[in-house]
């Protein structure tokens, strides 16, 4: 089957396409402020190349709430037109996933995974998941704290940019830390598969971000204007 992945979860995203279980062809971005402009170009050049996909996988969340709403809404505008058929990977399985393949040899069975994405301050977006990727812990949010990681198993291993948070309480060196890993196009391809062999597909209309906190912001809020007293038309 023919896939396009797309991922504007983080600082890098990608657009990249696969065919008979292979990543061919990726484009990355350079950062969060360019995945409006560069992804929705990288697309159309693989589509262009390639044709039409038969299924389109995009990282669902959680990450940056504007990259997340970007990838999505072109992942549907695509499937809308093609008739392709929509995956929704979560971020943090998609980091596990990279890990292992980075590693490239089997962890302890009593390992812990725990991908973190970096939340602003010392809040992340954490999971826990066993060495086989089964979910322990689902997708939230977290203060890290010194309890926290006082707290954690004994063979958890930290991924991700979000993990270098641990490193103020002076614990690290009881911990496997790993804060480059980042979701590839690999990684989104295995997970794909294996949803699709599962029949996972996610209907248009039922696919949202997986953004797992609410939406906050630093702007001052205008007061809603008063419009008792405005007449409308021939009032």
């Amino acid at each position: 089957m023919k896939y396009l992945l797309l991922d504007t979860s983080g600082h890098q995203g990608f657009v990249a396409w696969a065919e008979a279980g292979q990543v061919i062809s990726t484009r990355f971005t350079t950062g969060h402020n360019s995945h409006l402009e560069e992804i929705p170009i990288f697309a159309e050049q693989l589509l262009a190349k390639h044709g039409p996909p038969e299924v389109v996988a995009v990282i669902a969340g959680p990450g940056s709430y504007t990259g997340l709403r970007v990838g999505l809404s072109l992942a549907k505008g695509i499937c809308f037109g093609s008739g392709a058929q929509l995956l929704l990977p979560d971020t943090l399985a998609v980091m596990c996933e990279a890990f292992l393949l980075e590693l490239g040899t089997p962890i302890s069975k009593e390992a812990r995974l725990i991908p973190m994405m970096d939340a602003r301050r010392m809040e992340v977006f954490h999971a826990v998941y066993h060495h086989d990727g089964t979910v322990e812990v689902e997708p939230i949010p977290l203060i890290v704290t010194e309890q926290w990681v006082r707290g954690l198993h004994h063979a958890s291993i930290l991924l991700g940019d979000g993990a270098s948070k641990v490193k103020q309480f002076n614990l690290e060196s009881t911990l496997s830390i790993y804060e480059t890993i980042v979701p590839t196009p690999q990684a989104l391809l295995n997970l794909s598969l294996r949803a699709a062999n599962n029949d996972q597909f996610v209907p248009l209309a039922q696919a949202v971000p997986r953004y797992t906190k609410a939406f906050y912001t630093t702007a001052q809020l205008l007061p809603e204007p008063d419009t008792s007293d405005v007449r409308h038309g021939s009032e």
